[in-house]
């Protein structure tokens, strides 16, 4: 808008969202290469399980799904080989992951978080696009998650919560929050200490500017 100042404008790490995606068909090729070279081998399949172990660790939701599944395709491809229609079965996890990796890099096009002197704005979306505008004013409190792994890779997810609502505590339905004009979330994004600090600046300078305003409004 006129007169409207950016402050920050940025996207979750990328190395986070498609580095996600990209270990995620590693392990699954690697999974299938090792059960179609050595369907009953035992070392074959110490690699494959090994393989979707590391797949549920990768991504806290679709990597899990991929994981267990892959684990319930083993047992399969052991009793009944790579042959016929069990070669397209063993072929799922890497499948699954391919998609997961282009979802993904589609998404980074669409998403978009930005800070100005007036609102926050949040952008995401694949098939739907949520738009969302939370101004300064209404913002009750900033809160961030960062699990260990993410502090030590430099990233994390940062909750913008309005009046009612808690931030951070009901973090997996972050998409409802959004579109009932709760709690607004950024997801995976680096230095997210470095945003709350710019954020809390942006506020404190936002609400000077509004108590001056006041005070001048007072005077005359």
């Amino acid at each position: 808008m006129d007169g409207e100042t950016i402050h920050r404008q940025g996207k979750p790490a990328t190395i986070v969202i498609i580095g996600r995606g990209a270990l995620l068909v590693i392990l699954a090729l690697i999974y299938t290469i090792s059960l179609w070279l050595g369907p009953k081998d035992a070392t074959s399949i110490v690699v494959a399980f090994i393989s979707c172990t590391l797949m549920t660790i990768v991504d806290r939701r679709y990597g899990l799904i991929v994981g267990t599944v892959s684990i319930i395709i083993i047992p399969l491809v052991y009793l009944f080989g790579t042959s016929g229609a069990m070669a397209l079965v063993l072929l799922v996890p890497l499948i699954y992951s391919l998609i997961y990796l282009l979802v993904h890099a589609i998404y980074m096009t669409r998403v978009l978080f930005v800070i100005t002197d007036q609102r926050i704005i949040t952008r995401y979306g694949i098939s739907s696009l949520r738009y969302a505008e939370l101004n300064l004013d209404r913002i009750q409190n900033v809160t961030v998650i960062q699990p260990w792994y993410e502090r030590f890779l430099g990233y994390g997810d940062v909750f913008y919560a309005t009046a009612g609502e808690q931030g951070g505590i009901d973090y997996q339905r972050s998409g409802i929050k959004l579109m009932s004009g709760g709690e607004v979330t950024w997801g995976d994004v680096g230095n997210p200490f470095g945003v709350v600090k710019k954020v809390n600046e942006v506020i404190y300078s936002f609400e000077s500017i509004q108590r001056e305003g006041g005070w001048s409004a007072l005077r005359s």
